[in-house]
């Protein structure tokens, strides 16, 4: 009897081992997705703030410059504001075309400018049009210059990925669901002649269901620091081993991922216990081996 009781703790160890790293890996993988989504988002937003708006100046006095600059940037669109005089400009384009073509017209033709970007949210094509038609109007305006077919080309492909991205997210939520539900299910399922034996004697529901709960959460935090532990050993890999993605690393993210994926794995950890001990005290007789 007493062999017979070892082999029924190791048993009722090993299945809890199991269903630990099996919520530790499933919180890893959504973790890692919910993290490089983030990532993802964050690189799309600096594809926008880069969309530049150039708002080219007839002839006007430093003052007048100031005052359309406060204007500028008081404007809530607006993320950023950069004043281009004429030399300025004159010099980058001799750079980019590699000649100087002040000695051949004999002037500088170039305007003095505005570079302005915008807030990632307000980067559409409706509200960009709609803030170059009203600067176009300004008194002391020339001309308005944006990549206006570039903007819509990257606001659809930015709709295209965001939707890819939350297609696949949901499907991995569903699947890493319905895995963890089978795990613990089946933990349970290694207690279930103690759980009848516990009915029998009279206990309620509640005082079987307890010390599942908290072994249940237990394992939840426990599955949520390894998950924890391995993002970010992936985080660490990846920001050494491809610097070019090291643009999406955000401390302040990933901690926060982390402190989800042991919450999320607690409350799922709970939440499929209480089901599926509650389910357990539901059978009788035959039932009890075909659970």
């Amino acid at each position: 009897m007493r062999q017979e009781d070892k082999r029924l703790k190791r048993r009722v160890r090993r299945s809890y081992m199991v269903s630990s790293i099996s919520i530790s890996m499933v919180l890893f993988l959504l973790g890692a997705a919910a993290y490089l989504m983030g990532g993802a988002l964050k690189a799309t937003d600096s594809i926008r703030e880069n969309m530049a708006i150039n708002l080219m100046l007839n002839n006007t006095t430093p003052e007048v410059q100031d005052s359309l600059a406060g204007v500028l940037r008081q404007t809530p669109e607006v993320k950023r504001v950069k004043f281009i005089d004429k030399s300025e400009a004159a010099a980058d384009f001799k750079e980019y075309v590699g000649e100087d073509f002040e000695e051949f017209l004999g002037s500088n033709p170039l305007p003095d400018s505005f570079e302005i970007t915008l807030n990632a949210d307000f980067s559409t094509p409706a509200i960009v049009d709609s803030l170059a038609e009203m600067w176009g109007d300004w008194e002391h305006t020339m001309e308005v210059v944006y990549p206006k077919n570039t903007i819509q080309v990257i606001e659809d492909n930015i709709a295209r990925f965001n939707l890819v991205l939350l297609m696949m997210a949901a499907a991995l939520l569903v699947i890493a669901l319905i895995l963890l539900h089978n795990t613990i299910r089946m933990t349970i399922n290694t207690r279930i002649q103690l759980i009848n034996t516990m009915k029998l004697v009279g206990a309620t529901r509640w005082f079987i269901m307890r010390p599942f709960l908290g072994r249940s959460a237990l394992n939840g935090l426990i599955a949520g620091a390894l998950a924890s532990l391995l993002l970010v050993a992936m985080v660490m890999c990846m920001g050494k081993g491809m610097p070019e993605l090291a643009f999406i690393i955000n401390d302040t993210a990933l901690a926060v991922v982390c402190c989800g994926m042991m919450v999320l794995g607690i409350i799922i950890s709970m939440i499929f216990t209480a089901t599926a001990v509650r389910r357990a005290t539901r059978l009788q007789g035959g039932e009890l081996y075909i659970y």
